[in-house]
């Protein structure tokens, strides 16, 4: 029987018209840090997806629009009931409709409904936010893993439970959810040793979980941060089973913005300013500081390439997928490393070999990345693949908008280092809109 891939994954989404995303093997957690923005039902995209991470597991985008999908997940039911289905049509006296269902273990199912206005207006609800909590809702910048998905503890695929169309969710359904909402109680004081009382365990981790993913920590990371503090302070201490959903539930939300807490309801992060908001206060306490033409001193360009690339800035390849880009960019760090001329025999500035430091998202570093390098006879000892970050011992990818820093402070030890190429950016900018001016600035 032949193995599934990452493309056979995806058009059992793309059967619904369900953008999707790459998550890495066996987990929840996106291999692109900026997934929001790579969402897509574009079949070139996913095929090269399929080329460069072939086991990779799919994420299915919720989208805010008409047109879009949303999601209802279920989780653990509470004592007596046997799933939350059950507990929906008892306590409703409805019957829930047929839609496509995805089951990830017995009892755990994922309801994919058709956006309406009313399912955009309810927004997104977080698992620890809804009454027993034992399920959730994802209506935009929000996924769930695809069918045929392998399931990270299991290790079984995802399986379809309904193979139907997506449907409308009845408006009693959403007045139901949307009823289910609780007030997140006040979180015990986060000062690292005082006791999390019975009423406060839920509420005091999800407040947690929430900051260290505003650090970019993975889901894992976040599991292992909160065992230890249920552990230590939690009075009783949550089941592993509990705290493990609440790391994956907050693990969902996109990583980055450490200055806002866990977002709760609607895609809003609690106590965030709205945009206008933010635009008013900006423009009331920001000045232009201005630079006279005559005080800037004259200087000449200096070429990577001569008349072509230049040093000490920014050069984008810009095109469409599969025209050529990553080819020039790895004759280009080969030609560096082993001091040779460029093909229209504009000589080396450097006047021997150099390092290059590369970024590479999209493609296998041991099948596709080392062995174009080969090809384009690079010396390998010269390059340098940035694999990931480490912060307070937990790793994670590499983001433009946040770890500027780290590489700067990388070039600065290794001066042999002269060239750096990221390949692609969009798949490096982080929490960053990457239609913004972040690609600029940087």
């Amino acid at each position: 029987m032949t193995a599934l891939t990452f493309i056979n994954r995806a058009v059992v989404s793309l059967a619904i018209d369900a953008p999707v995303i790459r998550l890495h093997p066996h987990d929840k957690t996106p291999i692109d840090s900026n997934w929001t923005s790579l969402a897509t039902t574009d079949m070139k995209t996913i095929y090269r997806w399929d080329q460069a991470s072939a086991d990779a597991n799919v994420g299915v985008v919720a989208q805010g629009r008409i047109g879009g999908i949303w999601f209802l997940e279920q989780d653990t039911p509470p004592p007596g009931v046997s799933s939350v289905t059950e507990r929906i049509e008892t306590e409703t006296g409805q019957k829930i409709p047929s839609t496509f269902r995805v089951q990830s273990q017995k009892g755990r199912e994922h309801y994919y409904w058709k956006q309406t206005t009313e399912s955009i207006a309810m927004g997104n609800i977080a698992q620890p936010y809804v009454k027993h909590a034992d399920f959730s809702v994802r209506v935009n910048n929000q996924y769930c893993v695809g069918a045929l998905s392998i399931h990270p503890k299991t290790n079984k695929p995802y399986e379809i439970l309904l193979d139907v169309p997506v449907a409308e969710a009845p408006n009693w359904l959403i007045e139901w959810i949307k009823a289910q909402r609780v007030e997140a109680k006040k979180a015990a004081t986060d000062d690292g040793v005082s006791p999390i009382p019975d009423g406060q365990r839920n509420s005091t981790l999800a407040h947690i979980a929430g900051k260290l993913r505003g650090i970019r920590l993975s889901r894992e990371g976040i599991e292992d941060h909160l065992s230890k503090i249920n552990s230590e302070r939690c009075i009783p201490p949550l089941t592993d089973q509990d705290v493990a959903v609440i790391a994956a539930s907050i693990a969902r939300y996109p990583a980055g913005h450490p200055e806002n807490d866990l977002v709760l309801v609607g895609g809003v992060p609690a106590g965030t300013a709205t945009t206008s908001q933010a635009a008013a206060v900006q423009t009331k306490s920001s000045e232009l500081s201005l630079v006279r033409g005559s005080e800037v001193k004259p200087g000449s360009q200096k070429w990577l390439w001569l008349n072509r690339i230049p040093a000490d800035t920014i050069t984008g390849l810009v095109g469409e997928p599969d025209k050529g880009k990553s080819l020039i960019t790895n004759d280009i760090a080969a030609r560096l490393t082993t001091g040779r001329a460029f093909p229209d025999g504009a000589p080396n500035p450097f006047g021997g070999p150099v390092e290059v430091l590369m970024l590479v998202a999209e493609d296998s570093l041991n099948t596709t990345a080392v062995p174009r390098l080969m090809q384009a006879g690079a010396d390998l000892s010269k390059i340098h693949f940035v694999d990931s970050v480490t912060l307070n011992g937990s790793k994670r990818e590499v983001a433009l908008d946040t770890d500027l820093p780290v590489i700067r402070r990388t070039l600065e030890r290794n001066t042999k280092i002269r060239l750096v190429i990221v390949d692609t950016v969009t798949s490096y900018t982080g929490n960053a809109n990457q239609y913004s001016s972040f690609t600029r600035r940087w």
